[in-house]
């Protein structure tokens, strides 16, 4: 789009602004199509009779009304004279229309449209532009979705825009130039046309930034070659005076929406051609420009001052940030003093940590050495101690220490009973001594005897001594036997007390 931007305006820093505002949003109340009563000349303009719907027998389709746009300011004081807005009068035809002027929410289209007079009457199409005047759109909405929630979204908004007073409808339209309008504190309106020498006046617009006023002056913003793009159907509006059509309060069709601020020709309005010299016959220019001159060097002189204050301010926060940085600085330091002095602690805590160490494994290697050496200790006195025992009763040194050793691990009653077995088979052993002793002193008193009888008496002597022999033979073994099985059986029950333990 070829759209002119000028010095003063790059200057103000509004290039990029203006471009990317060539489009204007202008809201009108909106209303189901049921609830105005159409008259028969307006139904005729539009393209289906009756309610303005696409078909009687759309029913996929919501049909609805709307103002598109009046002649006159908007609440934005965005200007719409007659001979603009009556050339861009067949445009809306076709336009979507979108949802929260979301270009990726297209929820309808506009099928036609009318253009009616201050008294509510329809124009006829003519060459001839009429002074004010409204365009009235017929719109549909997609009522059926195969999507759910889709659905569920349109459900919910027709049956709001039934209920009234929430939805609007926000016009929308592109243009390629403006120019200025121009209201005086008389009522007088001015065009004064946008170009390299009054477009300084851009900043002052409402719609960039500015106040909407010039030298007590209201200025707004004449659209020129505009065509309206569409309609979005808003929640919110920014022009509040545009209401929703409601056959109890307001019919569009018999009355007209045309601002109080309409251009009347041809008293009011003057048209300034775009290649006449203003600095030559339009004083108002001349003041402007010495108006800006002044506020110019008034800007010049603020600034400096400006820069005066900054300068003095930032060398006031160098100083404060010197100090606190010396602050800072020592507080470093004497943080580092601590921090070293911290390490030198715990590193002496740690050696002496490692020398304890040292020290708990020696004495812990001597306590091991100690427990060894009292019980090699201990087990040496009991030993002597046992070994005492059986030779008490008897038994031989060899014997005595064979005994003990074999039975270490015994408690001194398990040893007790061993010492006592030992004991009584040592007196047995004695007796079979003393009766083998005794036995012989006898045979030698007898021996003479003996002699003196017969072979056959000695041989049954002899014979009844050889029985009597091994009776007692026989009788010492099945003792042994006896101690045998008793040592067995207490050396049993030592293994069992000992697995148990």
């Amino acid at each position: 789009m070829d759209f002119p931007i000028f010095r003063d305006e790059i200057d103000a820093g509004l290039a990029e602004l203006i471009a990317s505002h060539a489009s204007v949003a202008y809201c009108s109340q909106l209303v189901p199509s049921e609830q105005i009563v159409l008259s028969k000349t307006i139904a005729e303009k539009l393209t289906v009779p009756e309610f303005a719907v696409a078909g009687s027998d759309d029913w996929d389709l919501y049909p609805y009304n709307s103002l598109m746009v009046s002649i006159g300011w908007n609440a934005n004081d965005d200007v719409f004279i007659p001979e603009e807005t009556w050339g861009a009068r067949y445009t809306p035809i076709y336009k979507p229309v979108s949802f929260m002027h979301d270009e990726t929410k297209i929820i309808g289209a506009i099928i036609n449209r009318v253009t009616v007079d201050v008294n509510g009457k329809v124009i006829a199409d003519s060459d001839i532009t009429p002074e004010a005047f409204d365009i009235i759109v017929a719109s549909v909405l997609y009522a059926k979705w195969s999507d759910v929630i889709l659905q569920q979204n349109m459900d919910k908004l027709i049956a709001e825009i039934k209920t009234g007073g929430k939805w609007w409808v926000s016009m929308e339209c592109l243009f390629r130039h403006f120019d200025y309008a121009v209201q005086t504190a008389s009522g007088e309106h001015k065009i004064v046309p946008r170009n390299a020498d009054s477009a300084f006046l851009t900043k002052y617009l409402r719609v960039y930034g500015g106040s909407g006023e010039f030298d007590g002056n209201r200025l707004g913003r004449l659209l020129r070659n505009f065509v309206f793009s569409g309609k979005g159907i808003v929640d919110n509006p920014a022009n509040k005076r545009s209401v929703i059509f409601d056959k109890t309060k307001f019919n569009p069709f018999t009355a007209t929406q045309a601002s109080i601020n309409i251009f009347k020709r041809p008293s009011i309005i003057t048209v300034i051609p775009q290649e006449y010299n203003m600095s030559d016959s339009n004083d108002l220019v001349s003041r402007l420009r010495e108006d800006l001159a002044q506020a110019q060097a008034r800007s010049d002189k603020l600034e400096t001052k400006l820069q005066e204050m900054v300068g003095e301010a930032m060398a006031a926060q160098r100083q404060v940030n010197e100090k606190v940085v010396a602050e800072l600085k020592v507080d470093v330091e004497d943080l580092t003093k601590e921090v070293e002095s911290l390490k030198a602690k715990c590193k002496e805590k740690d050696e002496q940590i490692e020398k304890d160490k040292a020290d708990v494994k020696a004495v812990s290697k001597e306590l091991v050495e100690a427990k060894e050496k009292l019980a090699t200790s201990e087990a040496a006195e009991i030993k002597s101690a046992r070994m005492a025992q059986l030779i008490t009763v008897g038994a031989t040194s060899d014997e005595a220490t064979e005994l003990a050793g074999r039975w270490s691990s015994a408690n001194n009653e398990q040893f007790g009973d061993v010492v006592k077995l030992f004991s009584e088979k040592h007196m047995m052993k004695h007796d079979d001594e003393e009766d083998k002793k005794k036995k012989g002193k006898k045979e030698d008193s007898e021996e003479s005897d003996a002699n003196e009888k017969n072979a056959d008496v000695k041989v049954e002597d002899a014979k009844a001594t050889e029985s009597d022999t091994n009776a007692s033979t026989d009788k010492g073994t099945e003792l042994c036997k006896a101690a045998a099985n008793w040592v067995n059986s207490l050396l049993k029950t030592s293994r069992k007390l000992q697995s148990e333990d």
